[in-house]
């Protein structure tokens, strides 16, 4: 079986080509870090070709081509983009279009579909036009066109929401991280499956290390009110001891504001945009990990943070709130806030930092662990994946 799997991908070896020719880190560390899983996965099933957008911004080179390459067992190709106005986004659909086709010739029909990000308006207007020659369009889809926490509601980009919401009822087959975005997208009743979240199955031989000396909590993500950062950075502040130490990793709004937060508990630490790899290491040495967004915002239904299954993939305990995308089998594997106002979640971080104890964390970080990297490791969801394409 062949797959087409068209997103933002990109293998490492063009990760850091990307980094010399544009003197500019890559952003987006989590989708590459999604998606990357997933394209590992399948590719241990059957044989995979990513289809890439290059995620390149704030270049002023003009033309960008980077040469196919392989990492593993995945094959990797770059349409090659003229970086002007309305010609680029021509060009990535033109490359998408061409590179589709040749696919289609060299593959069987039956034996072979395409896998596309459903929130990338061009790779996917062209790749839907395969459809004509007879191939499975699968979309997967991560986040609600316009809900986004830094969605922009522009007249220009409340148009392409309005393309992308077609589009995006287009596809053939669907992954959704919510049930809640089948209900929304999926009217014609067209075949699912919900997949919220995926582990790295390589995580299973990664031991925790945790620091005996300082009780470490650590926050990793986007750095937005929205997503309950200054409630945390407030309830830890009313948390006692001196030994405890709270560590942010990511960026956003709030991350000109951190210096301040500092300066008023020496106990916040700010560590900035860090490679996955370091944080991760830094979460198998932590004491709990922390994801405390809201459950009122109207985005959080259509969403499940895929820091959680890093978090729980760590065997570092995870304590987080009620997410509307988190089914119930995942309660017995984490410490939850009963209320999310500061003041209850400084009371529920006192009894865990400083009345619970640590063998009890550790247990149930440990649990979590063994949970999510049985049921939801990369091979087991990309199976998931084959499976619904060939019911």
């Amino acid at each position: 079986m062949d797959i087409l799997f068209s997103s933002v991908l990109c293998s490492n070896k063009t990760i850091e080509a990307i980094k010399k020719r544009t003197y500019k880190d890559i952003s987006g560390q989590t989708t590459q870090k999604f998606y990357r899983l997933i394209a590992r996965g399948l590719s241990e099933q059957v044989n995979v070709t990513c289809l890439t957008a290059l995620p390149i911004v704030g270049t002023k080179k003009k033309f960008l081509n980077f040469a196919k390459d392989k990492e593993g067992k995945i094959s990797f190709i770059y349409p090659f983009i003229i970086n002007f106005p309305i010609l680029r986004q021509v060009s990535i659909f033109c490359g998408t279009l061409f590179y589709g086709i040749r696919w289609m010739g060299k593959t069987k029909k039956q034996e072979r579909f395409v896998f596309c990000d459903v929130l990338n308006l061009t790779l996917c207007s062209a790749l839907l036009l395969l459809r004509f020659g007879g191939v499975h369009i699968m979309g997967i889809m991560t986040d609600m066109p316009g809900l986004m926490v830094c969605r922009n509601s522009s007249l220009r980009h409340r148009f392409f929401n309005a393309v992308n919401m077609f589009l995006l009822k287009q596809f053939d087959s669907y992954v959704f991280l919510t049930e809640s975005m089948n209900a929304a997208i999926n009217n014609k009743n067209k075949p699912y499956i919900v997949m919220e979240g995926i582990a790295d199955e390589n995580m299973k031989s990664e031991i925790r290390h945790r620091n005996p000396n300082l009780k470490e909590v650590i926050y990793a993500g986007g750095l937005y009110e929205q997503y309950g950062v200054l409630a945390l950075i407030e309830a830890f502040r009313k948390v006692e001891g001196r030994d405890l130490r709270l560590i942010l990793y990511g960026s956003g709004p709030m991350a000109d504001k951190m210096d301040d937060y500092m300066a008023l508990d020496s106990r916040l630490e700010y560590r900035g945009l860090r490679p996955n790899k370091e944080i991760v290491e830094a979460e198998l040495s932590a004491t709990l990990l922390i994801n405390p967004r809201p459950t009122h915002e109207e985005f959080v239904k259509y969403s499940f943070p895929s820091k959680n299954m890093e978090y729980m993939a760590s065997g570092t305990p995870l304590l987080t709130t009620k997410l509307p995308g988190m089914p119930m089998e995942y309660y017995q594997f984490v410490y939850l806030f009963d209320k999310e106002d500061s003041v209850s979640m400084s009371r529920v971080l006192n009894v865990l930092l400083n009345e619970t104890q640590i063998e009890e964390l550790d247990n149930i970080g440990a649990n979590a662990k063994l949970f999510v990297l049985e049921k939801k490791n990369n091979i087991c969801q990309a199976k998931r994946i084959i499976d619904l394409f060939l019911q």
